[in-house]
């Protein structure tokens, strides 16, 4: 393995750039972002071992400026950001979110509550990781005018 990555450190980003490329490949005009979003951290609970690599890197190691995947998680969480942030807007636009919410600022609280959740689940695993980020989409949704079916 060492003759294709540098460290262990690069072996696991390499892994989850896979992974994002993988999430990534989904329509970028997804008419339901944040059920999309909700559908991915569902996911997560199947890849047990990805998970704790990914709050290991992320919450720890990684938050040194010179760890290898440093840059990755710099990268990857601005990119997530924009990208959700984008969905909700789109969500807005149709009035399945309410107006008044800032899109990029429930995008890293949807991040956040995600994050915090793998946390949680590791430790415990019948936390379910997705209805809490549903559960908080729900309260975005709340105030969102109603339409008539």
């Amino acid at each position: 393995m060492l003759h294709y990555f540098e460290s262990k450190d690069d072996l696991w980003v390499a892994l989850l750039r896979t992974r994002d490329e993988i999430d990534a490949a989904k329509d970028p005009d997804d008419p339901d972002p944040a059920g999309t979003f909700a559908a991915t951290v569902r996911h997560n609970a199947d890849v047990p071992g990805l998970v704790q690599m990914f709050a290991n890197l992320s919450a720890a190691a990684a938050t040194d400026p010179e760890h290898p995947a440093n840059a990755y998680f710099r990268e990857r969480y601005a990119h997530s950001r924009r990208t959700i942030a984008a969905g909700l807007a789109r969500m807005q636009a149709s009035g399945r979110l309410d107006s008044s919410v800032d899109p990029e600022m429930l995008a890293s609280i949807l991040m956040a509550v995600s994050d915090g959740m793998q946390v949680q689940w590791m430790y415990d695993d019948t936390r379910d990781m997705a209805a809490h980020v549903e559960a908080v989409i729900a309260l975005a949704q709340a105030g969102a005018p109603r339409r008539e079916p």
